[in-house]
């Protein structure tokens, strides 16, 4: 049997804006946060070896975190959709009440 999807790790991110039409509709990008998780706090214990304090590389994080999903968004073409998306939620508690 012919293996239908390459592992997300073996893909280019530039392929993904193709998908979309196919109906691929979710991506897994929750390795890629852990990743950058790590990736910060590893560096902030080595560059601040004098404080152990896990909420200032977490404040780091947060800013990368928001950085990694804005690109993600941009490379699966939902990036600058949040109003229709507003829209069409606020279409559908109309029409459905829920």
């Amino acid at each position: 049997m012919p293996t239908l999807f390459k592992p997300l790790n073996q893909v280019d991110e530039n392929e993904f804006i193709n998908t979309a039409p196919l109906g691929v509709t979710k991506v897994n990008i929750d390795t890629d946060g852990r990743l950058v998780w790590t990736r910060v706090h590893r560096e902030f214990f080595r560059d601040n070896t004098a404080g152990f304090d896990f909420r200032k590389p977490g404040l780091i994080y947060i800013d990368e975190y928001a950085s990694l999903i804005a690109h993600k968004n941009t490379k699966l073409g939902s990036a600058g959709t949040l109003e229709d998306a507003r829209a069409a939620l606020a279409k559908q508690v109309e029409e459905t009440g829920s």
